[in-house]
């Protein structure tokens, strides 16, 4: 058997979470008009980068 577990994301992926949360704050225009929409700030996004890339050197050593 194989068992594959996952965290639940209400945003869906981060990919897709990302680039939404990203052009609001690029775009004011389009901040206006999706108001009710969250924003990301830098230090957020630093410390996705810094979570994913832990992600990934933990599984760099497993192989």
């Amino acid at each position: 058997y194989l068992y594959l577990a996952i965290e639940y994301a209400p945003h869906g992926n981060l990919l897709d979470f990302l680039r939404k949360s990203c052009v609001l704050e690029t775009d004011p225009a389009f901040a206006i008009a999706n108001s009710t929409a969250s924003t990301l700030s830098s230090q957020q996004l630093l410390h996705f980068a810094a979570d994913v890339a832990r992600g990934m050197d933990y599984l760099s050593q497993k192989q």
